[in-house]
């Protein structure tokens, strides 16, 4: 309980107005004290438990603690809004990451199938030179089999001639088995895989391939390894697949020429941005006005032709971080490959190895 001051200063100054006024005639001289007035510290309720409630009526309560939440009313919701729409936001991001994520294994899987596809499709394109490429051995086998047994019945087989017969018999066996193993490699649907190989090797195991085609169409198939420096880091069966493809480009290009002008030459050779594969042939050439359409897919220039195989080319090339590019010649059409060098085992890599993919 507190003695107001205020109440003090206007008790008296009534009495000084009142005397002035000749009022206090009678009236006695000593006033009582005015009421004292009911006082509370919100800061002692606080701090023992009290409730305001139970206090006296009329008790005034100072130094009140306004909570924080009231105080910073505007600036709290403000808060808690940005808050709301961060999270928001976070979410959407982590629900779009999600998706494309999902998105981009989808289409890689799709993209497996295309490319699997494709190596199927060029295998069907190669159905007859494969099986002529593998009778041939076969042929040669069931001969020297024959040979040998009419030999041994006839008393006239000697060791050497029968070591002779059984060395060419495997030989004919590996070659046969040589094309089998080519042929399973290129049709093997397996995901992609990033290994050092040497590019002159896969051009010359697809030329190997290729060579019973090239000798059905009447074209001379040449390889002319020139890089010194042809290791690339990537898929070798789809790097393969790129040069199939190229190749059978060429070999239709060269249907048209005259016996003596069907050639078509893979040659690799050092850039300074990596090593480079060139596909030349001697065909009539592609028409300038498709060459800037002539890597669309479904795009073609053959008749029938479904307008596939450089586009896979292409997305194959460029997914090993490489670029690929067509030029027309006097004599036919050159399309060249460029991929990068793999990196120096134990050394940094080079500007141009550090895009390899």
């Amino acid at each position: 309980a507190m003695d107001s001051f205020a109440g003090h200063g206007d008790r008296l100054g009534d009495l000084v107005a009142r005397a002035l006024d000749g009022r206090l005639a009678g009236t006695p001289i000593v006033q009582p004290t005015p009421p004292s007035s009911c006082l509370v510290d919100g800061r002692q309720l606080e701090r023992f438990g009290l409730l305001s409630r139970a206090l006296p009526a009329g008790c005034e309560i100072r130094f009140v603690e306004i909570p924080f939440l009231q105080r910073y009313a505007w600036q709290t919701a403000a808060v808690m809004l940005a808050l709301l729409a961060q999270s928001a936001l976070i979410a959407a991001l982590l629900l779009q990451r999600r998706r494309r994520r999902a998105a981009e294994q989808s289409l890689q899987a799709q993209r497996a199938q295309l490319l699997h596809a494709s190596r199927l499709a060029v295998a069907g394109e190669l159905t007859a030179a494969i099986a002529h490429e593998i009778n041939q051995p076969l042929t040669a086998i069931l001969g020297n089999a024959e040979a040998a047994e009419m030999m041994l019945e006839t008393g006239q087989l000697t060791n050497e001639e029968l070591l002779q017969i059984l060395r060419d018999i495997r030989r004919d066996d590996l070659r046969a088995s040589e094309v089998i193993k080519r042929l399973r490699t290129l049709l093997a649907g397996h995901e992609g895989e990033r290994r050092r190989f040497s590019l002159d090797v896969s051009v010359g195991d697809t030329a190997a391939l290729l060579n019973a085609e090239a000798r059905r169409r009447g074209i001379a198939l040449e390889h002319a390894p020139g890089a010194r420096r042809a290791d690339v880091l990537g898929d070798a069966v789809q790097i393969q697949q790129v040069i199939i493809n190229l190749c059978l480009n060429a070999f239709d290009a060269c249907d048209a020429q005259p016996p003596d002008r069907r050639r078509v030459r893979l040659e690799t050779a050092d850039t300074p941005e990596g090593v480079q594969l060139s596909v030349t042939d001697s065909g009539a050439g592609i028409p300038a006005a498709d060459l800037p359409r002539i890597f669309d897919s479904f795009y073609s220039t053959k008749r029938g032709g479904m307008g596939l195989g450089l586009a896979i080319a292409r997305s194959i090339v460029e997914a090993h971080g490489g670029t690929i590019h067509v030029a027309r010649r006097d004599d036919g059409t050159e399309f060249l490959v460029v991929l990068p060098h793999a990196p120096a085992t134990g050394g940094a890599p080079s500007p141009a190895e550090s895009h390899a993919p």
